[in-house]
């Protein structure tokens, strides 16, 4: 699967889970239920880098952790909602 496919993947999964954010390990396995063959965390990572690099997705830290980018929960800006958009 190309790389533009699985981060329109991963931006209709946020776009589901709205108003909510979604853990990074709920996305992976969300993720592993649609795509074949299953990603690993970091190529999840890599995907999730770029689209915040182009300010579609934004996440919330651990406040108990907040150096610790695997607890990281996703949520969909507004940048990635017009990518969605027909």
């Amino acid at each position: 699967m190309s790389p533009a496919a699985l981060r329109i993947i991963i931006l209709r999964l946020l776009e589901a889970a709205r108003p909510y954010t979604l853990p990074q390990d709920a996305l992976l396995s969300h993720l592993n239920t649609i795509v074949r063959p299953p990603l690993e965390m970091a190529d999840v990572a890599k995907h999730l880098s770029w689209l915040l690099d182009h300010e579609m997705v934004g996440f919330v830290s651990d406040p108990l952790d907040p150096d610790n980018s695997t607890t990281r929960k996703w949520h969909l800006r507004e940048a990635g909602q017009a990518v969605l958009e027909p």
